[in-house]
Protein backbone atom coordinates (compact mmCIF):
# COMPACT_ATOMS: atom_id res chain seq x y z
CA UNK A 1 0.00 0.00 0.00
CA UNK A 2 1.65 3.43 -0.54
CA UNK A 3 0.38 6.41 0.52
CA UNK A 4 0.96 9.67 -1.74
CA UNK A 5 1.17 13.30 -0.34
CA UNK A 6 -0.36 16.28 -1.25
CA UNK A 7 0.62 19.38 -1.59
CA UNK A 8 -0.14 22.88 -2.44
CA UNK A 9 2.08 25.82 -3.19
CA UNK A 10 0.58 29.53 -2.25
CA UNK A 11 0.02 30.22 -6.37
CA UNK A 12 -1.33 26.42 -6.99
CA UNK A 13 -5.28 26.89 -7.23
CA UNK A 14 -7.33 23.68 -6.38
CA UNK A 15 -10.14 24.91 -9.23
CA UNK A 16 -7.50 23.83 -12.04
CA UNK A 17 -6.66 27.70 -13.31
CA UNK A 18 -3.05 28.38 -11.79
CA UNK A 19 -2.33 31.54 -10.38
CA UNK A 20 -5.80 32.66 -10.11
CA UNK A 21 -5.22 32.68 -6.47
CA UNK A 22 -2.11 34.42 -5.82
CA UNK A 23 -3.06 37.14 -8.28
CA UNK A 24 -6.43 37.81 -6.11
CA UNK A 25 -4.61 37.58 -3.01
CA UNK A 26 -1.90 39.71 -4.22
CA UNK A 27 -4.10 42.39 -5.58
CA UNK A 28 -6.32 42.20 -1.92
CA UNK A 29 -3.03 42.45 -0.05
CA UNK A 30 -2.24 45.70 -2.05
CA UNK A 31 -5.36 47.57 -1.99
CA UNK A 32 -5.34 46.78 1.70
CA UNK A 33 -2.05 47.68 2.05
CA UNK A 34 -2.52 51.36 0.29
CA UNK A 35 -5.43 51.73 1.94
CA UNK A 36 -3.14 51.44 5.55
CA UNK A 37 -0.81 54.19 4.02
CA UNK A 38 -3.42 56.21 3.22
CA UNK A 39 -5.18 56.39 6.71
CA UNK A 40 -1.88 56.70 8.20
CA UNK A 41 -1.09 59.55 6.23
CA UNK A 42 -4.53 61.12 6.98
CA UNK A 43 -4.17 60.55 10.66
CA UNK A 44 -0.84 62.27 10.68
CA UNK A 45 -2.02 65.06 8.90
CA UNK A 46 -4.94 65.64 11.51
CA UNK A 47 -3.82 64.89 14.76
CA UNK A 48 -4.22 68.98 15.70
CA UNK A 49 -7.37 69.07 18.92
CA UNK A 50 -10.49 70.25 18.19
CA UNK A 51 -13.27 71.45 20.16
CA UNK A 52 -16.70 69.52 19.98
CA UNK A 53 -19.41 71.80 21.40
CA UNK A 54 -22.87 69.47 21.13
CA UNK A 55 -26.18 70.89 23.10
CA UNK A 56 -24.68 71.24 26.73
CA UNK A 57 -21.48 69.29 25.91
CA UNK A 58 -17.70 70.27 25.40
CA UNK A 59 -15.38 68.02 24.55
CA UNK A 60 -11.79 68.21 22.80
CA UNK A 61 -10.86 65.23 20.41
CA UNK A 62 -8.54 64.63 17.68
CA UNK A 63 -9.69 65.94 13.78
CA UNK A 64 -8.92 62.07 12.70
CA UNK A 65 -10.68 60.46 15.50
CA UNK A 66 -13.69 62.77 14.82
CA UNK A 67 -13.84 62.20 11.29
CA UNK A 68 -13.98 58.59 11.77
CA UNK A 69 -16.40 58.31 14.66
CA UNK A 70 -18.76 60.48 12.40
CA UNK A 71 -17.97 58.19 9.34
CA UNK A 72 -18.46 55.07 11.46
CA UNK A 73 -21.91 56.05 12.85
CA UNK A 74 -22.97 57.20 9.34
CA UNK A 75 -22.04 53.72 8.13
CA UNK A 76 -23.76 51.96 10.68
CA UNK A 77 -26.80 54.66 10.23
CA UNK A 78 -26.58 53.59 6.17
CA UNK A 79 -26.36 49.92 6.86
CA UNK A 80 -29.15 49.77 9.53
CA UNK A 81 -31.88 51.58 7.31
CA UNK A 82 -30.86 49.60 4.60
CA UNK A 83 -31.25 46.39 6.31
CA UNK A 84 -34.54 48.09 7.38
CA UNK A 85 -36.25 48.78 4.61
CA UNK A 86 -35.18 46.10 2.28
CA UNK A 87 -37.45 43.82 4.24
Amino acid sequence: MSSKLISFTPGDNINGVPGVRDRDMSLKLYTGLSLLILVVIFTIQNVEIVQINFLMWNFSISRALMIFLVFSIGTLVGWTAAKHYSR
